[in-house]
């Protein structure tokens, strides 16, 4: 158990560090740009001069592309880390380890579907009478109180519940 806590103290240590460096990358780029921009202006020919009015102009420039810049490389990481979650997830909802006459995974052309569905725990029977339809690109939040079913309705989608009655499918389309 310690040989996992000191590897584990390694991975934390070694993300900080390397946090503190991106953080510390983040925060000079600005001033290195504009230090290379100008630095090389000035070096490239001896001919141009540096005035108050190329400098302003350019550091201007640079403040304005500094947010996009900057949202930039967070776009990038969130179109990756929804990629990489809609390929888990449709891992899992196509699984085979769900029960088949649980949850269907047919074509037709909605992603979730549940018809006149009645799921339990055990004897208890927590979903009655559930008809739901979910188009393809959809956006839906499950809201609802603490104990009105928001869960036990994810886990009848997912095949988790006991199904007494009616149809569930669910079709995720290949990444």
């Amino acid at each position: 158990m310690n040989k996992i806590r000191k590897r584990e103290l390694k991975v934390l240590r070694t993300s900080a560090y390397l946090n503190s460096l991106m953080t510390f990358i983040w925060y000079t780029a600005p001033f290195m740009v504009s230090l290379v921009t100008f630095g090389t202006y000035v070096l490239i020919d001896s001919k141009n001069i540096l005035d108050s009015r190329k400098a302003f102009v350019s550091l201007t420039l640079f403040n304005i592309m500094r947010m996009p810049m900057s949202i930039l490389p967070m776009i990038v990481v969130f179109i990756v880390e929804a990629g990489v979650s809609l390929k888990r997830l449709n891992s899992f909802m196509n699984a085979e380890e769900i029960d088949p006459h649980a949850v269907t995974h047919e074509k037709n052309g909605a992603a979730i579907t549940i018809e006149n569905g009645e799921f339990s725990w055990d004897e208890n029977v927590v979903l009655k009478n559930i008809n739901l339809r979910i188009k393809d690109n959809a956006l839906v939040a499950v809201v609802g109180t603490v104990g009105s079913g928001k869960s036990s309705l994810l886990s009848a989608i997912l095949g988790e519940m006991d199904k007494r009655k009616g149809k569930v499918n669910t079709h995720v389309r290949k990444i």
